[in-house]
């Protein structure tokens, strides 16, 4: 197999990749958005449901404050900008993901941060977008209640961090390997476009 043949099987391989996190994403997402609209329409707020003995529970909890519970509620202005900053790494995530995994390196934790974050973001903004509140409703035995797209976040960050440390290590055993240096927003944003064009 010559280098042009080589390079199109590995361009094709990456794009049947892509379309498959893609399609867990949106999965996650249509998953996310389906439970708050249920518990919207057939639950009160406040109203709970019992699912194991005290440990886990349904209970509609409204939250206003467009943040974490423990954060309190502020001026529409940081509601604004959050909803940019999550617009944002919407837009950023998939040629974040695709510099990695050609520069750096391939790793099924990398996939599923990609995966989870980027479910989380576009539900959280949704539903910013859609809805005067934030519809929590998961709750573990007295924990604050959360959601789908918080249990989407937590589990992302979880892996990345994971894929951060084994990264890390992995650099260190391979003295030799050396990644794309300079202004890494540019370097992101000029090799997704070669990757569209398909110089890549």
């Amino acid at each position: 197999m010559n280098t042009i043949a080589l390079v199109a099987a590995i361009q094709q391989n990456i794009r049947r990749k892509i379309i498959l996190h893609l399609l867990c994403a949106f999965t996650l997402l249509f998953l996310d958005q389906s439970s708050r609209w249920w518990v919207r329409s057939y639950m009160e707020p406040g109203e709970s449901i019992d699912l194991w003995n005290g440990y886990l529970q349904i209970t509609f909890q409204p939250n206003y404050c467009g943040f974490s519970w423990f954060v309190p509620k502020l001026p529409e202005w940081v509601h604004l900008l959050y909803a940019i900053l999550l617009i944002f790494i919407a837009l950023s995530s998939l040629p974040v993901y695709l510099f990695y995994i050609h520069t750096r390196r391939t790793s099924w934790m990398a996939d599923i941060a990609f995966v989870c974050l980027l479910a989380a973001v576009v539900g959280h903004l949704m539903e910013n977008i859609f809805v005067p509140f934030t519809t929590d409703f998961i709750r573990i035995f007295y924990s604050p209640c959360a959601n789908l797209a918080d249990v989407y976040a937590y589990s992302g960050l979880a892996a990345l961090t994971f894929e951060s440390i084994t990264y890390y290590r992995f650099e260190k055993q391979h003295p030799s390997f050396q990644p794309t240096k300079g202004w890494l927003p540019l370097i992101v944003w000029r090799f997704f476009l070669e990757l569209c064009r398909g110089r890549k």
